[in-house]
C-alpha cells in the first residue's frame, strides 16, 4: 500500500513540475499586449486609454506616440491617464489624444520599446479631420525633383532621376520617390536635399536583413509610410513588397520572390486559392505589385496588377485576404460585390476617411470605388470613365460619362474630391465630390515638360503616374517619361499648422503660410 502511495505521489509531483514548467514557458514567451489593440478615433479631441500588459521577463522602458513616424503631431500622450513606462511584468496605461494638425486622414502609432530600443508592440492609431477644402485656385507649377544631372547630397531639383512612378511623405516632411528605372527609392529632405534611401541601382533581389542602401530592388513602382514611420516598397519586378524599419534595415514584408515570367513558388498548405489567400503575407504569391495604401486599421492593401486583385495584409494577424477582384481580367459591371468583381490590370489605389478604397482600373480605363468592411463584401461602382473606352473627353460633365485613357494614379482629399493621373491623356483630372463633375486641372494633353515659371493651366506632362496630395494642398505628380516630380501649389490651398514642417527654403519650401493655433 505504501509503495502504491509513493508511486502516486511521484506521478503527481512530476505532473505538477511539468505544469509549472509549462506555466513558466508560457509566461516567458507571452508578448506585450494592449487593449484595445488598435484605435480609430471618431472625432478631433477624442481620447483613448490603452491598457498594456507586460509579461514576466520583459521590461517596458519607453514608448512613443507617432504620426507617420514623427512624435506628438496628430496624436499625443496625455500625462494624466498614463502610468507607463518602466514596467516589469505588470500592467500600465497610456492615454492618447487625437488632435489633428491637418485635414483628412491621419495615421499614427503607439510604439512600445525595451531598454535596448527593440519594439515590443506597435498599436495602430487612425483618425480623420472632416473639414471642407477651399476650392482649388489657379496655382503655379514647379519641379520638385529631377530633370537635372546631379546626385545625392545636392538639391533635388538638380538631381537626375530615371523614371519616377510613385511618391510618399512622412511625418517629418521627408518625401520618398520610387524611381523605377533606377531601381532605387530616393529621399528628399524638408530642405530639398536628395539622397538614396533604398537600393544600389543594380537590378536584383538581395539584402534582406541589412541596410536598405545596400539592398537591390527591381523596378520599384510605389512607396508608402505607415504610422510608425516604417517605409514599404512595391518591389514590382521582384513580385514582393519590402519593408524598411526606422533603423534602415530592409526585409520582405509580403510575397515571395520569383523572376517575372517564371513559375511562382508554392503558397502555404492552408491557402484557399492559388495566390495564397489565408496564408501569412510572406507565403503568398504576388504578380507585379504596383501600389500600396493603408486603411483605418493600417492593414496594408496592395494592387496586385497581374493577379487582378487588391490584396489585404491584416496587420494584427499577418494573414492575407482579397477584398477587391476575383482574379479574372475583365469587367462584369457595377453593383457586383467587390470580391466578385473583375478588374483589368489595376494600378493606383487610395483610401478616404470613410474607409472606401479607390482603384485605378487601368485596363478598363475607369476609376472604381468600394467600401472595405472587413470580411463582408460590398458593392463596387465606377465613379469616373466609361468601361473599355479610352479617350480624353468629357470635361465639364459627369465623370461617369467622361473618357479616361489608362489612369494610373488616384488620390482623395478631405472633402472627397478625387484626383486622377490620366496617364496616356497626359493630364491630371479632378472629380468634384459635390456634383460628380470632372475637369482637367493640370496638363494640356501634349507631351512635354513645360515651363515651371507659369500658371498650371499651361503645364505639359509626359505620362503622369503616381500622385500625392498632401495636407497643405500641394499636389505632387510622378511624371515618369519626363523623369521628374512636378508640384502644384494651389493658390487657394487651405491654411494649416504642422510644427515639424514649418520650415521652407527659397527653392523647395511650401510657400504656404502656416497658421498659428491656440
Amino acid at each position: 500500500m505504501s509503495h502504491s502511495r509513493s508511486a502516486f505521489a511521484l506521478r503527481l509531483s512530476i505532473l505538477l513540475c511539468v505544469a509549472c514548467l509549462l506555466s513558466i514557458s508560457t509566461r516567458l514567451t507571452t508578448k506585450v499586449s494592449s487593449y484595445p489593440e488598435l484605435k480609430i478615433f471618431d472625432a478631433p479631441g477624442a481620447r483613448q486609454v490603452f491598457n498594456v500588459t507586460v509579461p514576466f521577463g520583459t521590461t517596458l522602458t519607453s514608448y512613443s506616440v507617432l504620426t507617420l513616424g514623427a512624435p506628438n503631431l496628430d496624436f499625443s500622450s496625455v500625462p494624466r491617464g498614463t502610468t507607463c513606462p518602466n514596467v516589469v511584468a505588470g500592467t500600465c496605461t497610456i492615454e492618447v489624444q487625437f488632435k489633428p494638425t491637418a485635414f483628412g486622414r491621419r495615421q499614427g502609432a503607439l510604439v512600445l520599446n525595451d531598454a535596448s530600443g527593440n519594439v515590443l508592440l506597435t498599436v495602430s492609431l487612425n483618425g480623420a479631420s472632416h473639414e471642407p477644402m477651399t476650392p482649388i485656385g489657379s496655382g503655379t507649377t514647379s519641379t520638385f525633383a529631377g530633370n537635372g544631372k546631379g546626385g545625392d547630397g545636392g538639391p533635388a531639383i538638380d538631381a537626375l532621376l530615371a523614371g519616377p512612378t510613385g511618391i510618399a511623405v512622412d511625418g517629418f516632411g521627408n518625401h520618398y520617390i520610387a524611381d523605377r528605372k533606377d531601381n532605387k527609392i530616393r529621399k528628399v529632405s524638408p530642405s530639398g536635399v536628395i539622397s538614396t534611401f533604398a537600393g544600389t541601382g543594380s537590378q536584383g533581389y538581395f539584402g534582406d536583413g541589412g541596410p536598405a542602401t545596400s539592398a537591390t530592388l527591381n523596378g520599384p513602382m510605389s512607396v508608402l509610410v505607415d504610422g510608425a514611420g516604417f517605409v514599404y516598397i512595391a518591389d514590382t519586378g521582384n513580385n514582393v513588397a519590402r519593408m524598411v524599419n526606422t533603423s534602415g534595415i530592409i526585409s520582405t514584408y509580403a510575397g515571395q520572390y520569383y523572376a517575372p515570367g517564371t513559375i511562382p513558388p508554392k503558397v502555404c498548405a492552408r491557402a484557399i486559392n492559388s495566390v495564397g489567400d489565408g496564408c501569412p503575407a510572406n507565403q503568398i504569391v504576388l504578380n507585379a505589385p504596383v501600389d500600396l495604401v493603408l486603411c483605418h486599421s493600417q492593414n496594408i492593401h496592395i494592387s496586385d496588377q497581374m493577379n487582378n486583385r487588391i490584396r489585404t495584409i491584416i496587420r494584427t494577424t499577418y494573414k492575407t485576404i482579397t477584398q477587391v477582384g476575383n482574379g479574372q481580367v475583365g469587367y462584369n459591371g457595377d453593383g457586383e460585390l467587390n470580391t466578385k468583381a473583375e478588374l483589368n490590370r489595376p494600378t493606383g489605389i487610395a483610401m478616404d476617411a470613410d474607409n472606401y478604397i479607390y482603384v485605378a482600373d487601368t485596363g478598363n480605363h475607369i476609376i472604381r470605388k468600394t467600401l472595405l468592411d472587413g470580411n463582408t463584401p460590398t458593392p463596387i461602382a465606377t465613379i469616373a470613365g466609361i468601361p473599355g473606352r479610352a479617350g480624353n473627353l468629357g470635361d465639364g460633365g459627369p465623370a461617369v460619362s467622361a473618357e479616361l485613357n489608362s489612369p494610373r494614379g488616384v488620390q482623395v482629399d478631405a472633402a472627397g474630391d478625387v484626383f486622377v493621373s490620366d496617364s496616356d491623356s497626359k493630364v491630371v483630372r479632378e472629380v468634384d465630390a459635390r456634383n460628380g463633375v470632372i475637369s482637367t486641372i493640370l496638363g494640356t494633353a501634349m507631351s512635354g515638360h513645360g515651363d515651371d515659371s507659369g500658371l498650371r493651366a499651361g503645364t505639359e506632362l509626359h505620362a503622369p503616374s503616381g500622385i500625392l496630395l498632401d495636407e497643405f494642398g500641394k499636389l505632387y505628380i510622378a511624371d515618369t517619361q519626363s523623369a521628374s516630380i512636378r508640384r502644384v501649389d494651389f493658390a487657394q490651398a487651405p491654411l494649416t499648422d504642422h510644427p515639424l514642417r514649418a520650415s521652407s527654403d527659397s527653392r523647395n519650401g511650401s510657400g504656404i503660410k502656416i497658421a498659428a493655433r491656440d
